[in-house]
């Protein structure tokens, strides 16, 4: 099977199940599949559908298999009031249903009517205006000097620690607190662009600023690296917590403050000096 179809033959066949369910009035697709015959392998389906307002509760809240069927055989991850799960093709679909009579002037980014049962001229979708992650995504938690001040302790605890197994011949848990500082970078780098952590996360270039994938480039072993080579990992580490404190101080002057800039600093180059021989090995 050719894996760029798989995802079409789905909605097809699913479209096809829904069209025998006569109170389903409309069924959409939105995001990356809208008028993309060939999806790359990955993309998941987000198909919504609009249900005939009397039949809602039954079609919907209290028994969705019938919706479901066409879909085949699936793994159910979220059923919340709405609906992810996992096909026997792995591929993933989500699944939102609404009333009809909430469709009149519904805002949305894109989409494709894949069905529909009502009379000319609707849905009549509204389309939004082009947006930023920033704005279409905005993180709206925890933006506080508080924040600034636990991520300061988390990095600086780790830090000092870091040395560490470098010394005890430790290696793949040197790896492993590398890879995890630099997941905490990532999640400093989302709040600095303002998006919630971690929406969009397939699609790096389209959401990071060419500054924060060049500081994150930086935190990668050197070209020719073996994984678990002792130096590499080392400098790699020290290039990350710089990053690490690089977004700290660029928070805490958003949020309002607490990140200790001297006391990172002093951190960062006695550990520095700690593995100067790891490094020089």
């Amino acid at each position: 099977m050719n894996q760029t179809t798989i995802q079409w033959q789905i909605i097809e066949r699913w479209t096809a199940s829904l069209n025998q369910i006569q109170e389903i009035d409309v069924a959409w697709l939105e995001g990356s599949l809208v008028n993309n015959r060939n999806p790359a392998p990955g993309a998941d389906i987000d198909m919504r559908l609009s249900a005939a307002d009397a039949a809602y509760e039954r079609l919907w809240a209290d028994d969705k298999s019938q919706i479901l069927a066409g879909l085949g055989k699936i793994l159910c991850l979220n059923d919340r009031g709405w609906v992810r799960a996992i096909t026997q093709e792995g591929v993933l679909v989500e699944l939102a249903v609404r009333k009809t009579s909430e469709l009149a002037g519904l805002a949305l980014h894109d989409w494709e009517v894949l069905l529909n049962r009502l009379p000319a001229g609707q849905p009549d979708f509204i389309k939004l205006p082009a947006m930023s992650p920033a704005e279409t995504w905005t993180e709206e938690q925890d933006c506080t000097p508080e924040f600034v001040w636990r991520q300061m302790e988390i990095a600086m605890t780790v830090l000092a620690n870091c040395p560490a197994p470098f010394y005890n011949s430790e290696l793949d848990s040197a790896k492993f607190t590398l890879d995890d500082m630099r997941i905490t970078l990532i999640k400093l780098m989302y709040r600095y662009i303002g998006v919630w952590f971690a929406k969009r996360y397939k699609h790096f270039s389209q959401l990071l600023t060419a500054e924060c994938l060049q500081d994150l480039r930086y935190t990668y072993l050197r070209p020719g690296a073996e994984p678990l080579d002792p130096s590499a990992l080392a400098e790699a580490t020290l290039r990350t917590y710089t990053m690490i404190g690089k977004y700290l101080a660029r928070l805490s002057e958003r949020y309002g403050g607490q990140f200790q800039a001297e006391w990172y600093g002093l951190l960062h180059q006695r550990v520095q000096a700690s593995l100067a021989d790891v490094i020089g090995r």
